[in-house]
């Protein structure tokens, strides 16, 4: 019994790493504790190591398969943590833990609902969340004033917009919050970058949380022995940005969000000599961009997208409309099974289709920007009518009153203030990749835009520039632009 249908969402904290953290929380004046997804009681062995005794110790799980620390406890299994914590009236202590990371949609129906209906400021996180966040939410709840929080958190605890309203809740209900992060993974076998968070003396405000990255597990371990040194490298982040004087944030001018999900990226984006040899339609396809390099460009015309076509770049969505069913070789495509090369229609973002081949995008798109650039943030402005993107971009569609200052504010994403903002909020992950989430780019503070001549060749310039590795040239005449009327 699990969360999740994957076996590879399960990963086991490590013995080192699970004492640290409750040496960080521990207090001799803690008397009950909780783990609420103790698995194989990593942590309740090493709570009961620090000499608390069997019966303040307090585990629960939805797995019913046992372990041998589930003796070092009062465990409860084959119970979801969330449903359970609802009619918990008693309070703990401290709550350590390295709670399960599955996005709420992904959840088993049954167990769904609940965890998105998990409130924070009376206002539910709903299905977009993960349901580490649920089980954060509830195990703050079950704290008593003063009690520590001690959990293992994915890094988008940092960036996630869902994650939000829980980092203001922190630094507002605790005196002392600090994130720990590793460059390395801190499991064996997975890729994906985790953070540990560790909450101290709730019912107090720090309005701050303390933020420090460090090299490896090890590291981290050392970093938690080591909360209030002096010799902690640290920084602050304050519970609200100060907006700088006469900047805007770039969500004034522009919507930014990921482009289209398709659940199956092998079956519906394709090349043109794959379109051709499936027989498919030019109607039943929609023209896509789909990796970073093709955006490395200050603009994509119709003339350029045709050299995407001849170079056999995969730049087909395959969109069926209702004319389209009646083609022999649509119905022939449809009815693949997936061992031939078919969709698979298991794939939770498929089945929750209607119909599963009707894949939402975004329409009259006005620019992309990749995420993943190591040569920097720009606007790739869209000039054709009905070029989209996958969801590896994003797509940029600016405010009707915006739409005029399009080329000053692409300008400014490339001056040296951007820059300095841009080099704080990247994420770089265990593997050593670099990348920026929309919220990261669409809360970048920017001059208030006006209108410049020859912006747009200056734009086309700058792009050009930072392409032929002239990055830092390019910033010095971005800066000399916004500031002038050229």
């Amino acid at each position: 019994m699990n969360y999740a249908p994957r076996k590879s969402c399960k990963v086991y904290t490590d013995t080192r790493l699970a004492q640290a953290i409750v040496d960080a929380v521990h207090s001799d004046e803690f008397k009950r504790w909780l783990e609420p997804s103790f698995g194989t009681g990593v942590f309740l062995n090493e709570v009961r190591n620090s000499g608390v005794a069997k019966r303040f110790v307090f585990g629960v799980d939805l797995s019913r398969l046992k372990a041998s620390n589930d003796s070092l406890a009062v465990v409860t299994r084959g119970v979801d943590f969330i449903q359970w914590s609802q009619r918990k009236r008693k309070k703990f202590d401290c709550v350590v833990g390295n709670p399960p990371y599955v996005p709420i949609n992904c959840l088993p129906e049954e167990y769904r609902e609940m965890a998105s209906e998990v409130s924070i400021d009376n206002r539910p996180i709903g299905v977009t969340a993960n349901l580490w966040l649920s089980f954060l939410i509830r195990s703050i709840e079950l704290l008593e004033i003063g009690g520590n929080l001690g959990f293992v958190l994915p890094t988008s605890f940092e960036y996630a917009d869902y994650a939000r309203p829980i980092r203001g809740h922190l630094i507002e209900n605790f005196s002392c919050v600090d994130v720990i992060r590793s460059k390395r993974a801190l499991f064996s076998g997975v890729q994906e970058g985790s953070i540990v968070l560790i909450c101290r003396n709730k019912g107090t405000a720090s309005k701050e949380i303390r933020y420090r990255v460090v090299k490896d597990i090890e590291a981290t371990c050392d970093a938690l022995r080591n909360l209030d040194s002096n010799n902690q490298q640290t920084k602050v982040l304050s519970s609200h940005r100060k907006k700088a004087r006469n900047k805007f944030p770039l969500s004034d001018f522009l919507s930014l969000r990921i482009g289209a999900v398709t659940g199956d990226s092998k079956y519906f984006t394709f090349s043109e000599a794959k379109r051709k040899y499936l027989g498919l339609p030019k109607s039943a396809c929609v023209p896509v961009v789909s990796k970073a390099r093709q955006v490395y460009r200050p603009f994509i015309s119709n003339n350029v997208f045709q050299q995407l076509v001849l170079s056999n770049e995969r730049i087909w969505l395959f969109d069926p409309k209702n004319r389209d069913l009646a083609h022999p070789a649509v119905r022939e495509y449809l009815a693949l099974e997936m061992d031939d090369d078919g969709c698979n229609r298991n794939a939770y973002k498929i089945r929750s289709r209607q119909p599963w081949y009707r894949v939402p995008y975004p329409k009259k798109v006005d620019a992309f920007v990749s995420g993943m650039s190591d040569k920097g943030v720009w606007f790739c402005f869209n000039q054709t009518q009905k070029v989209t993107a996958t969801n590896t971009l994003y797509t940029v569609n600016f405010t009707p009153e915006a739409r005029r200052f399009r080329y000053e504010i692409g300008i400014a994403l490339m001056s040296s203030h951007v820059y300095r903002q841009l080099q704080t909020r990247k994420r770089i992950y265990a593997d050593g990749l670099t990348k920026f989430e929309p919220s990261d780019l669409s809360s970048l503070l920017i001059d208030e835009p006006k209108q410049l001549k020859k912006s747009k060749s200056t734009y086309n310039k700058l792009v050009r520039m930072v392409l032929n590795g002239y990055s830092k040239d390019a910033r010095t005449l971005a800066n000399a632009f916004i500031k002038s009327d050229f």
